[in-house]
């Protein structure tokens, strides 16, 4: 039976082979990233992966798997129907370059996509949701136990902090985004602002249908259905602490817009 189901899935990938990402959004991380994934995976012509974040670009140990590997966490290609295109969204493939070399090795012609949030308000919802993380039964390690204003004066003071918990690293996004758009080039680069997610989610999802090939959907379809708001923070930032990382993030604001060419206006007032 083990060499019967072989050859069988060798018939498959040549009558009905596994689709490859025309997107990848890689972040960023507390963007909306979700709720597009979910949105996306509502559209008739755009079949999702087997989950959200894959992890293969940036988890050394599932990319020793290799890129067969890679193939198999996506859905085959109908065989009727029209046109098809799958998708993947792991926002933390915008945090180190080389997860970006690795991309285009194997895909140089996929379309790279980033959602950016007023970076002071990203890092403030970063930390949050870390606070969320205590007594969590599987994600108890993700707790930090620092007040938000004492992580942030580590960082502003040169001290390094790894992973998720590196909450103004995250939020230099010219630096980030730079070894996509010098591999891909500044074409294959859409960037998107938190607030186009917010108010004209439809526009930002048919931009990606037109890149794709596909069909846009009207504004109305239910795929754009908000789900429920959550709770507000818990604890508010400390005074004088949010202008003084805008002052921090002013520079890099400025190179993220010199690289796009364009003013990309992320503040949120």
């Amino acid at each position: 039976m083990g060499a019967l189901s072989y050859r069988m899935g060798r018939m498959l990938d040549v009558v009905s082979p596994r689709m490859l990402p025309s997107f990848i959004i890689i972040g960023a991380q507390k963007s909306g990233t979700t709720h597009l994934f979910n949105v996306l995976s509502k559209h008739p012509s755009i079949l999702p992966p087997k989950r959200k974040e894959l992890h293969f670009f940036d988890r050394n140990a599932d990319h020793r798997l290799g890129f067969s590997y890679y193939r198999q966490l996506f859905p085959r290609k109908p065989w009727f129907g029209g046109r098809f295109v799958t998708f993947e969204a792991t926002p933390s493939y915008m945090w180190e370059a080389h997860y970006a070399e690795r991309i285009h090795q194997v895909m140089p012609q996929v379309l790279i996509v980033a959602v950016l949030r007023d970076p002071v308000k990203r890092a403030f919802s970063a930390w949050q949701m870390s606070q969320r993380k205590k007594d969590h039964p599987v994600q108890g390690h993700l707790y930090d136990p620092l007040s938000f204003e004492e992580a942030v004066r580590g960082e502003l003071a040169g001290e390094p902090r790894t992973g998720g918990s590196s909450y103004l690293r995250h939020g230099e996004y010219a630096e980030q985004l730079r070894p996509f758009v010098d591999l891909f080039g500044k074409d294959r680069v859409k960037v998107f602002s938190f607030r186009d997610m917010r108010d004209r989610l439809p526009w930002l999802v048919g931009e990606l249908c037109l890149w794709s090939g596909i069909e846009v959907l009207p504004a109305d379809h239910s795929a754009f259905t908000l789900p429920p708001r959550k709770g507000g923070y818990d604890v508010g930032m400390a005074p004088g602490l949010e202008a003084e990382l805008y002052r921090h993030f002013q520079p890099g604001l400025e190179a993220l817009d010199h690289l796009m060419g364009r003013p990309m206006d992320l503040i949120e007032h």
